[in-house]
């Protein structure tokens, strides 16, 4: 264990003299992928704004670099802790729907992963349908012809629309008032995928909202 630490504060450390951003990216994404990795890479390390950049910067043609930090932000947000600095202090979700508008498609599955992982912490629900154009994300997605993309966003629906505050009803009735039933019912029979069928019951409570779907069909 103190030597995979060390491996790990050497390649950190190594960063402010080596200038070879994808290499850097990379190394986070290979050290995201171990567990005891995951809470010092955000907390100690402060890598989420590397990671962020690299997603972000225009100038940045290298896809594959895109696609290292995306997925690296992907097994990041597995640690409990990480969920809620990442959407909370660094603000990942806006980089994430970036690259889901103009990301390609394996970018675009890379980032839906990430949303759909972070969408499980009830407050970074609250967050992504209070603060970011999410229902307007989830509907691009829907609309789209990619069947395993349509799939992550039917996951992250039923994420965040499983909300207990009765307040929190109000973005179910987002969605309706979106479309999104009939593209749920679009797909409802598709053999690869339950997650539509689970998604369109969500919509069937409270009452309320079960009325709104039948006003929208």
């Amino acid at each position: 264990m103190g030597s995979s630490q060390s491996s790990a504060d050497e390649i950190i450390n190594s960063f402010q003299i080596n200038e070879n951003k994808p290499k850097r990216i990379k190394q986070i994404w290979e050290l995201s992928l171990i567990e005891k990795h995951r809470r010092p890479l955000v907390n100690k390390y402060f890598v989420t704004p590397l990671l962020i950049e690299a997603i972000k910067n225009e100038n940045e043609n290298d896809e594959e670099l895109k696609q290292y930090a995306t997925r690296a932000i992907w097994n990041l947000s597995v640690d409990s802790q990480n969920k809620i600095d990442l959407v909370v202090k660094y603000e990942v979700i806006e980089p994430l729907y970036d690259i889901i508008k103009n990301g390609s498609e394996q970018g675009k599955l890379f980032a839906c992963g990430a949303i759909q992982v972070l969408s499980v912490n009830i407050e970074n629900r609250r967050i992504m349908m209070e603060k970011y154009d999410t229902v307007e994300i989830i509907m691009q997605i829907l609309k789209s012809e990619n069947t395993e993309l349509k799939s992550l966003a039917a996951a992250i629906t039923i994420n965040l629309t499983n909300l207990k505050n009765k307040a929190d009803f109000l973005f179910k009735d987002k969605f309706i008032d979106a479309g999104i039933i009939p593209l749920l019912l679009e797909n409802f029979s598709d053999p690869k995928s339950s997650y539509f069928r689970e998604c369109l019951l969500n919509f069937t409570f409270p009452e309320t909202t079960y009325h709104n779907i039948l006003i929208s069909l």
